[in-house]
């Protein structure tokens, strides 16, 4: 696998969010400071400012350098990783920052040297206090090209069918009050996703929406107004769009229980050559009986079927559960335009919250956490995507558990996508085009035990299964992996790993064993 170096379209929009991570840490130049100021109550509220810079190299060992079933070659790769981490709370600027630059160097000359880009932000500038803001992200990471084809757990590996792709969104937006309980919103969105892979399709999604609520400040009923205009366009397919009117009301049957009653109209060319416009409804639940458990859930029909989401999460003093399950338009490529640190993170952010509220500091102490324990935040289960030229509709559904012991955790990741193509007239050359469904199943077990309050052990066994409409496109990827990580520093960390991979398919499958150890440091 060859990466040209990062053209301009990467490289641009990467700028301008080091450029915004810069303007958050002007005028504090220590990793991490705290500042305390009075509250009009009379309280005290703190605020956080991190910046840390980071290195890493890591030497893997591979039985399979090239992934492939015969003519099997060892490889020995060497990466090299500079990082930055940045997050505030404070100021014109507030998000999180996480970008890192690798080069790849391969021993046996089984593939060309490479290089790769990984990053995820997201954060809102104040544009005028309590008036105007900007909401920026972005996310690059190694992407699927298609479902059928070669997986691997290692972005490092030479895959030619993984691409790097970039999705980021720049969306601008005014809101205020009307007196009354009226309140208003204004935003555009502006959402590019472009892959490295020529034959890929990219996309751009522009979006315009307005929005009226009323009924707020403790009234039993309240209502909302919403009108959107959106417009998708596809470099290997065709431009679509859609006009949306949507009114709900939402009556608080009680302080724990609220239901909600929604009526829209929608005009779209989603599998036509004209606008159609359709009458349509949906209702939704929200039950909190704590602060410790909430559920929702939400139905719409739309001119694509029918969407919904559910949502579902209780803790405890120990666990966390979390379920979810969506049916919605997608319009692009399989990644996510909403940044995510991975299903692990998410897990012990939401663990913390009883104990850190501030989700700066708290997304601090969660790295500190999985890096003491050796647990990745990004542990594979989810399905890994792939890349459309279409409008789709994809269902995904999640499960995960997290167990905390003294010195023990366990983590149960389970994943399921359906998609399909609902614009019938697009010639685009995607998965879709060789089968309607594609489906995805993903489940990962993860235990780590600290040896030492320095020391961790980890293991994790995990499995992902692709399918199509015919036999001939199952693919399965599975991987037992184990990690013993230590603190050599006060920043400074080394890990040493062993990951056995299997992959089954009818055309390409393989089987790797790899030994990896690797060193970081922290500044």
């Amino acid at each position: 696998m060859t990466l040209a170096p990062p053209s301009s379209w990467c490289l641009k929009p990467v700028a301008h969010v080091l450029a915004l991570g810069a303007i958050a840490a002007v005028g504090n130049t220590a990793l991490a400071q705290t500042d305390s100021a009075a509250t009009p109550e009379g309280g005290v509220s703190s605020s956080l400012l991190i910046f840390e810079p980071s290195v890493s190299l890591t030497q893997t060992f591979s039985s399979n350098g090239g992934l492939k079933s015969g003519n099997v070659q060892a490889e020995q790769t060497t990466q090299a990783t500079v990082g930055i981490h940045a997050a505030s709370n404070r100021g014109l600027l507030r998000g999180f920052f996480d970008y890192s630059l690798s080069a790849q160097a391969y021993a046996q000359g089984g593939s060309d040297n490479s290089r790769q880009q990984s990053l995820n932000a997201s954060g809102t500038l104040t544009a005028i206090e309590n008036r105007a803001f900007v909401d920026l992200s972005g996310v690059i990471s190694q992407q699927a090209v298609s479902a059928f084809g070669t997986q691997s757990i290692d972005g490092g590996v030479a895959n030619g069918n993984l691409s790097e792709t970039a999705t980021f969104r720049f969306s601008p937006y005014v809101r205020g009050e009307l007196g009354s309980g009226l309140a208003y919103q204004a935003r555009y969105s502006l959402a590019s996703t472009r892959s490295a892979q020529a034959a890929s399709s990219n996309s751009l999604s522009k979006d315009l929406a307005l929005g009226l609520t009323g009924g707020a400040g403790g009234s039993r009923i309240s209502w909302s107004l919403d009108a959107t205009r959106q417009r998708v366009e596809f470099t290997e397919g065709r431009s679509t769009d859609s006009d949306r009117l949507r009114a709900s009301v939402t009556a608080a049957i009680n302080p724990q229980l609220s239901l909600t009653a929604i009526g829209s109209t929608e005009s779209s060319n989603f599998n036509s050559a004209t606008k159609e416009s359709r009458s349509l409804g949906g209702w939704g639940a929200n039950w909190a009986p704590s602060e410790l458990t909430r559920l929702s859930w939400q139905r719409e029909n739309r001119p694509f079927g029918s969407s919904h989401s559910l949502s579902f999460e209780h803790r405890t003093g120990r666990t966390v559960w979390r379920l979810s399950d969506t049916r919605d338009l997608s319009t692009g490529s399989g990644q996510s335009a909403t940044p995510s640190l991975g299903s692990v993170y998410d897990l012990y952010f939401a663990q913390f919250a009883a104990l850190e509220p501030d989700p700066v500091k708290r997304a601090q102490r969660v790295n500190e956490f999985l890096q003491a324990n050796g647990l990745s935040p990004t542990a594979v289960a989810e399905p890994t995507g792939y890349l459309t030229s279409s409008l789709s509709v994809q269902r995904n559904q999640s499960l995960s558990v997290a167990l905390l012991g003294v010195r023990d955790t366990i983590t149960l990741l389970a994943s399921r996508s359906e998609g399909s193509r609902v614009d019938t007239l697009a010639g685009s050359n995607d998965d879709f085009s060789s089968s309607p469904v594609v489906r995805q199943v993903g489940l990962s077990v993860n235990y780590s035990h600290r040896l030492t309050p320095q020391t961790s052990l980890s293991m994790s066994l995990s499995g992902q299964q692709s399918s199509g409409a015919s036999i001939a496109q199952d693919t399965s990827l599975y991987a037992l992996l184990a990690n013993v990580s230590t603190q050599v520093g006060l920043r400074t960390s080394a890990n040493l790993g062993l990951r056995r991979v299997v992959f089954q398919s009818n055309d390409a499958p393989y089987d790797e064993t790899a030994i990896t150890c690797s060193i970081s440091m922290r500044f």
